[in-house]
């Protein structure tokens, strides 16, 4: 199990175009690890910086 970054969950749920290797390697090492915790400040500064893109 890993524990994940705002930066790095981000990076799972987004396609940037911008940075595809960034989206990839995040994506290969959360598959890797198949367990991935993600502490509640990070979800909760994931909705703040995905806030206005869902909006």
């Amino acid at each position: 199990m890993i524990a994940v970054d705002t930066n790095v969950l981000v990076r799972i749920l987004t396609d940037d175009p911008g940075q595809p290797e960034q989206v990839q390697a995040a994506r290969a090492l959360a598959s890797r690890a198949r367990k991935v915790y993600v502490p509640l400040i990070v979800m909760v500064e994931c909705v703040w910086v995905l806030g206005p893109v869902l909006n």
